[in-house]
Parts: C-alpha cells; structure tokens; sequence
C-alpha cells in the first residue's frame, strides 16, 4: 500500500486518492501515470449499511448499480468483477444487474441475529482491513457498538502492535456524532482498549471482556446493534457462539478450534 512509483520507487502525486495507493497517481519523477481505465466509478450516489448506489462508466457506457454489500472497498470488489465479466465477454448490462444480489461472504460484513439483535461481523486483521472498517463505521448514522475483538494466536500472528499502525483516531469522533460506543474483547483485550483510549475515547467508557463469555454478554446485552470488528481467530470464536444462538451451525469449533477462555 506504500504510495510509491512502481516503476523508479518515487513519490507518487494525486488527482485524488481514496485509500492506500490507490487513486489518480502520476509520478513527477519518470512521469508514470494511472492508465485510463476501461472499468471506471463516475459516482458513488449512496453508501448505506448494507449496499452501495454507485455509476459505473464501462468502456463508454453508463450504468447506475446497486451493490448488494456496504463500504467503499466493495465497491472496488465490483470494479474488478465487471472487469473480469467484461474480459469474458459476458453482457455489461446482466453482470451489472447481477452485482445487486450479491451478498456479503463467511464473517466479512455478514449479518446474524442472536437472540433477534443484529450483529454484523467483519473480518480486520491488519492495517489496511483495519482503516476500511474504520471508514465503514464513520459512515454509519444509526447508533451502533463497535466490539474490537483482537487475539493473538499463532493464527492471527503473536504481535499485535500493527493496531498502532491502523488510524483509529478518527473513531471519537464518528462515535459521537451518531451516539454509539466501542468495547474490547479478545485475548489482548486490554491491547485493544488501549489504543481506543489513545484514539481519544474515554477509558471508563471501554469495557474489555477478557473470555468469549464476556464477550457474548456484551453483544446479548447491548441495547444498540452491534458491529463485531474481528481479527482471524477472534472472528472465527465469536462468529460461531453468535451464529449457534442464531440458530445456524458452527464453523471453528467444528474444525477442532479452541476458542479463548
């Protein structure tokens, strides 16, 4: 995601730029500069909790579409899959349509309603993921609680400090606007509600559930939907108690995961 020319490792300039390295770039240096592309988004009209209404520009034709998951790097995630149906030779006009009844895939943006409270689960294991969950939750205008669910076994990598990289300065600020709140959970729950405190949130107001039990009390008893933002293992363990008291069937402990104490 560095911002640099892949061509001479230069600084890369922007037209604009939506996140990491991608946007309009040129390069000052040896003058490289983004291609015009054949698949291109000329609008985002709506970006909503569960879809986004974006205009397509293919190959000179304009079509407005409904993306049938949320976030910006979805919309992306279309981009490429119109691309792909293109270079087919698939119909532009059916492979747009069908972009609408997509849904969201195993723990990366999918919804589950334990007890009949909705629950989104997404999937965040590093920076990158991290800072586009973050994106989604600024966009939200319903009040919500965000759950930071961060562990560190083998799975998810021993070293959690890659949250310090991640830009979750912005978080005060979108949770204030819409009155929501932020808890940690995980086996370095207290990791997790540390860097919420140096993102500016009140530390008495982050509750770290150090078990997976004190983790579903959390979500169960929340008066607000709550929006699981996981890494690996954690999603994984949460998911499957959260979709066992949804009524649908388990993934981790199937698979012979433990799930932490």
């Amino acid at each position: 995601d560095l911002p640099r020319c892949l061509s001479c490792g230069g600084p890369l300039t922007y037209a604009f730029h939506t996140y990491g390295h991608l946007g309009a770039f040129s390069c000052p240096r040896c003058g490289a500069s983004r291609p015009a592309p054949q698949v291109a988004v000329t609008e985002v009209s709506s970006l909503e909790k569960d879809a986004s209404f974006v205009t397509f520009r293919l190959e000179g034709e304009t079509l407005p579409v409904r993306i049938g998951v949320p976030a910006v790097y979805n919309i992306y995630n279309a981009a490429a899959a119109l691309s792909g149906a293109m270079a087919l030779g698939l119909d532009r006009g059916a492979a747009a349509e069908t972009l609408a009844e997509t849904g969201p895939g195993f723990g990366r943006m999918e919804t589950l309603y334990p007890g009949g409270k909705e629950v989104r689960i997404i999937l965040a294991k590093n920076p990158a993921g991290m800072n586009r969950s973050l994106d989604y939750l600024a966009s939200l205008k319903d009040p919500f609680l965000a759950l930071f669910c961060l562990n560190d076994h083998v799975n998810d990598g021993t070293d959690v400090s890659w949250i310090w990289d991640a830009d979750f300065e912005p978080l005060a600020g979108a949770l204030e606007k819409t009155g929501s709140r932020a808890a940690a959970a995980g086996t370095r729950a207290g990791d997790m509600a540390l860097r919420l405190k140096y993102a500016g949130l009140a530390e008495e107001e982050i509750p770290a559930a150090k078990t997976l039990k004190e983790a579903e009390d959390l979500v169960l008893a929340s008066p607000l939907p709550v929006c699981v933002i996981a890494n690996y293992t954690a999603m994984l363990e949460i998911r499957d108690r959260l979709a066992l008291l949804s009524g649908r069937g388990r993934f981790w402990e199937e698979k012979g995961g433990q799930p932490w104490t």
